[in-house]
């Protein structure tokens, strides 16, 4: 099974995540930050999480 989300640094799919849930007050932010999630990993979330007030990340592998 290949995704639909592409690593942009690498042109591949990418495959070592399972999902990304993301929970907000801004609904708007919600779609990006999943989809930056899922390529940036762990370090990104608790970077946005630190930098926007009421968002938090479920990183599945």
């Amino acid at each position: 099974k290949i995704g639909h989300i592409i690593d942009p640094r690498t042109g591949h799919p990418v495959d070592h995540r399972a999902s990304v849930t993301v929970v907000t007050t801004r609904g708007s932010y919600s779609d990006a930050f999943s989809t930056a999630v899922f390529v940036g990993g762990p370090e990104l979330a608790r970077k946005l999480s630190d930098s926007v007030p009421g968002t938090s990340f479920d990183i599945y592998q």
